[in-house]
């Protein structure tokens, strides 16, 4: 592998400030030492729950290559919460609002079919939801990189759990720069 020194490390998964299960405890006692090696190259990605933050979330103002891929989504109309988790380590994190676009979800849906032989025509809420973080996650990484003024557009997306997965195969079709490596 090459070095990752400059590179930034989203993490992404539903359980990022929200407890469900045993992902949000994880990702909490790691963060510390996530910190500790990143610093402020190491951003947690997770949906934001319906009634706005949570508590244990503080609101920062962005900055850098973070600040412009919050404003790319939200030329989209996708609203980004940007803060630090209020647990050991003060991570930075990315809370993206869970109101979908029924038309939008639907393109997304038909591309995963089309594209990948990926079938989510369920209608099941829980999928749609996963689905739409999905592809906000993957729109952020790809704003993320694309930022001329970072040391090093390098961005590893980690996923720790199935519900942000669905964003890795269309970058992975493109085999550019964004292109995520599976091991």
């Amino acid at each position: 592998m090459s070095d990752a020194s400059n590179a930034t490390l989203i993490e992404c998964a539903w359980e990022v400030c929200n407890k469900v299960g045993g992902i949000y405890q994880v990702i909490r006692s790691k963060a510390p030492k996530m910190v500790e090696r990143w610093g402020r190259r190491y951003t947690l990605l997770g949906p934001c729950p319906q009634g706005g933050p949570p508590l244990e979330f503080e609101a920062r103002r962005p900055s850098g290559r973070m600040a412009t891929a919050i404003k790319h989504l939200a030329d989209k109309g996708i609203v980004v919460h940007h803060g630090e988790w209020l647990v050991s380590g003060a991570p930075r994190v990315l809370l993206v609002d869970q109101v979908v676009d029924a038309k939008r979800l639907g393109e997304i849906k038909y591309d995963l079919w089309q594209q990948h032989g990926i079938d989510c025509r369920s209608g099941d809420w829980a999928l749609d939801k996963a689905v739409w973080f999905s592809d906000c996650t993957r729109r952020l990484i790809a704003a993320a990189q694309e930022e001329p003024a970072s040391a090093d557009p390098r961005v590893l997306a980690h996923f720790p759990d199935w519900l942000g997965t669905p964003a890795t195969p269309r970058p992975r079709r493109r085999k550019g720069p964004a292109a995520p490596r599976v091991t």
